[in-house]
C-alpha cells in the first residue's frame, strides 16, 4: 500500500511515520525529500486571500445593487427592473449620440454653403454681375455644384466647358453670361466688347489692338457720314 504524503489523519499503526504540522495535518515523515512546507503553506495562504476576495468582490456587488434599487425606488415603493435601468440609460445616450452627429451634420452642410456662396460671389464679381443678381447666381450654383475637402466640384451628371472639361466655378459663370446675359452689366467703353471663354470681366485687349479698333470704328463714322 502507497502512503500519502499528508494526510488529515494518520492511519492506525503508522504514527511513527508521520508527524503533525502546524495547520494540523499530519505530513509523511521521508529522508532525502526537500523541506518545501513553507511553499505549501504560501500557496495556501494565497488561495484563502484569493476566496477572500472573491467573496468580498460577490458582497460587493450584492451591496451595490441593493444601494441602486434604494436609490431607484418606484412611486409606488418597489424596486424597479435594473436591466430596464440600463436599457434605458443606453438608449438615452444613443440618442444623443444621434442628436449630436446630426447636428454636426448640419454644421458642415451650412459650412459648405458659405464656401461655395464665397467663391461663387467673388467669380461673378469679376465677371462683372449685377449685384442685384448675386444672390440668384448663388441659388443657381447650388445645383451645379457642391463641396469637397473644402473645394466646389460639379455634381455628377452636370455638363462640361466648352473644352470638355469639368466645369469650374469660373468656366460656369462665362458660360451664364451667355445663357443669362440680363443677370451681368453691359460693356461699356468706345469699342469695348465682352471677354468670353474664361474673361476676368475687363478688357484684355493690347494699346495697339484698342487705336486700331478706334480707328476702324471713326472710318466706319466717317463713312456714314459721307
Amino acid at each position: 500500500m502507497s502512503l500519502k504524503f499528508e494526510v488529515e489523519a494518520v492511519p492506525e499503526g503508522l504514527e511513527s511515520h508521520y508527524t503533525q504540522t502546524d495547520s494540523g495535518t499530519f505530513q509523511l515523515n521521508v529522508e532525502g525529500l526537500a523541506d518545501n512546507s513553507a511553499e505549501i503553506e504560501a500557496l495556501k495562504k494565497e488561495n484563502e486571500d484569493y476566496k477572500g476576495k472573491v467573496k468580498e468582490f460577490r458582497q460587493h456587488n450584492v451591496t451595490l445593487r441593493q444601494e441602486l434599487e434604494k436609490t431607484t425606488k418606484t412611486d409606488d415603493g418597489g424596486s424597479p427592473n435594473i436591466d430596464k435601468l440600463i436599457e434605458d440609460a443606453v438608449s438615452e445616450m444613443k440618442t444623443k449620440m444621434t442628436t449630436t452627429v446630426e447636428e454636426r451634420n448640419q454644421l458642415l452642410s451650412q459650412l459648405e454653403e458659405v464656401v461655395l456662396s464665397d467663391k461663387v460671389k467673388d467669380i461673378a464679381i469679376q465677371h462683372g454681375v449685377y449685384e442685384t443678381a448675386l444672390s440668384d447666381i448663388v441659388t443657381r450654383s447650388k445645383n451645379v455644384f457642391t463641396v469637397k475637402d473644402g473645394k466646389p466640384i460639379p455634381k455628377e451628371n452636370i455638363g462640361r466647358d466648352a473644352n470638355g472639361e469639368l466645369l469650374t466655378p469660373n468656366s460656369w459663370i462665362v458660360q451664364l453670361q451667355e445663357s443669362a446675359p440680363h443677370l451681368f452689366k453691359p460693356s461699356t467703353g468706345t469699342g469695348a466688347t465682352r471677354p468670353v471663354r474664361g474673361g476676368t470681366g475687363k478688357d484684355t485687349r493690347t494699346a495697339a489692338q484698342r487705336i486700331a479698333d478706334g480707328l476702324n470704328l471713326s472710318n466706319k463714322s466717317a463713312k456714314t457720314v459721307m
